[in-house]
C-alpha cells in the first residue's frame, strides 16, 4: 500500500483503541506523514496521554474511495500529546483491497535515525530532496548573534519530535525566553481587515511593524543573560543551514540546539530547532585576540513552518540587495 494514496494532510480518520475489555474510538486528523510515520491530532482529545500509551497496538479506521479499510498500528510516541505519532504496521481490512504491506511512495536512500545522527553517523549517500536543494540555493551572507547549546544524544532522541511536530511559537519557548515579540504577520492581519481599502491598510501594517519592533526590544531586555561560549554570529544564512563564528570548539556531528532571532527580519521571528554540526574550521586569530571558529550547520530537526519563515526570509534579504544593487546603478547613470 502507497502511503499517499490512503492519507493526506488534514484526512479525518478513527484511531480505535482496545483497553481490557473495553474499546475506545478517538476522531482524529493526520498533520504529518514522514515516510512509514504518520502523526495524528486526536480531536476532541483523551483525557491524559496514558489512555493513548507508547507501545500500545490500535487501528487507524478510514475510507478510500468510499471503501473503508483499518490498518493495524503502533503507537510509537505520544510525548506531543494529543498528537501521537503511529508506524503502520499492516492492513487488517479493506473489503476489495489486496495489499497487506505498508510501503513507502518509492525505494529511497536509507536515512539517519537521529539518534545514529546524533553519535556520529556519517550520511555518505543521502536521499535526494529537491525542496533541500531549492532552499540551498537561497543561501545569503548575513551577520546577527544567535544562540547555541550542544545537547547528548538522548536528549535529541527526546527532542527531535517534538522540534518537528511543534513549531515554535506552539512550544513552551514564551518570547521572554526567546527575546523576540510573536504577534500577528502580515498575512493574518489582512485576513482579518479584508474590507479596508489599501491606503489604510499600509498605514496599520506601518504601525504593526514599528509595534513588534518596540516589543521586541523590549523583551530582548527581559531576556536571561547568555554565557559568551553560547553566543555565536550568524554570518550565512539559508533554508537549509547556516554558518556561524564561536569561541567555543565544536565538533563534527554535534548536535546543538540552536536559537535564530534575525533583526532584520520583517515581521520579527524567532526560531528554535536542532542542528548538526557538518564543518569545524580554527581561524587564524589576530595579535591578542581569542581563537574563533568557524561553524557549518545543518538544520536537523526544524518544523516545516519554521524552515518557511528562514526561507522567505533569506528571499526578503535577496530582495533588498537587488534593489540596493539597483538604485547603485541608478546613481552610477
Amino acid at each position: 500500500m502507497i502511503l499517499s494514496e490512503y492519507f493526506e494532510i488534514e484526512k479525518n480518520v478513527t484511531i480505535k483503541v482496545q483497553s481490557d475489555s473495553e474499546s475506545k474510538r478517538y476522531p482524529s486528523v493526520v498533520k504529518k506523514i514522514k515516510e512509514e510515520l504518520i502523526a495524528f491530532l486526536l480531536s476532541p482529545s483523551p483525557e491524559k496521554p496514558e489512555d493513548v500509551p507508547q507501545g500500545k497496538l490500535v487501528s487507524v479506521i478510514a475510507e478510500k474511495d468510499g471503501i473503508p479499510f483499518s490498518i493495524l498500528s503502533r503507537i510509537v510516541s505520544n510525548k506531543t500529546f494529543p498528537i501521537v505519532v503511529l508506524k503502520l504496521e499492516r492492513l487488517e481490512q479493506a473489503e476489495s483491497l489486496k495489499e497487506s504491506k505498508i510501503t513507502t511512495e518509492e525505494p529511497r536512500a536509507k536515512k539517519p535515525a537521529p539518534l545514529d545522527l546524533a553519535k556520529g553517523f556519517k550520511d555518505k549517500e543521502p536521499s535526494k530532496n529537491t525542496h533541500a536543494e531549492e532552499r540551498e540555493s537561497a543561501r545569503i551572507e548575513d551577520s546577527f548573534p544567535m544562540e547555541f547549546y550542544v545537547i547528548t544524544p538522548e536528549q535529541a532522541k527526546e527532542k527531535m519530535k517534538d522540534y518537528l511536530l511543534r513549531r515554535t511559537k506552539d512550544r513552551r519557548e514564551s518570547a521572554v525566553s526567546t527575546g523576540i515579540y510573536a504577534g500577528y504577520n502580515e498575512t493574518e492581519i489582512l485576513e482579518k481587515i479584508p474590507h479596508i481599502d489599501k491606503a489604510t491598510v499600509d498605514i496599520i501594517l506601518d504601525i504593526y511593524k514599528k509595534i513588534a519592533a518596540l516589543t521586541t526590544l523590549t523583551t530582548q531586555q527581559l531576556k536571561p543573560s547568555i554565557e559568551d561560549e553560547n553566543v555565536g554570529n550568524c554570518v550565512d544564512i539559508s533554508g537549509n543551514g547556516l554558518k556561524m563564528i564561536c569561541s567555543k570548539r565544536l565538533n563534527k556531528n554535534d548536535i546543538v540546539k540552536i536559537i535564530i532571532s534575525p533583526p532584520r527580519a520583517q515581521p520579527p521571528f524567532s526560531v528554535s530547532a536542532l542542528g548538526e554540526v557538518m564543518r569545524v574550521d580554527a581561524i587564524s586569530p589576530q595579535t591578542n585576540q581569542p581563537q574563533k571558529y568557524s561553524i557549518g550547520i545543518r538544520y536537523y530537526a526544524m518544523h516545516d513552518d519554521d524552515m518557511e519563515l528562514i526561507t522567505q526570509y533569506t528571499f526578503q534579504l535577496q530582495r533588498e540587495m537587488l534593489r540596493m544593487r539597483r538604485k547603485e546603478r541608478t546613481i552610477g547613470d
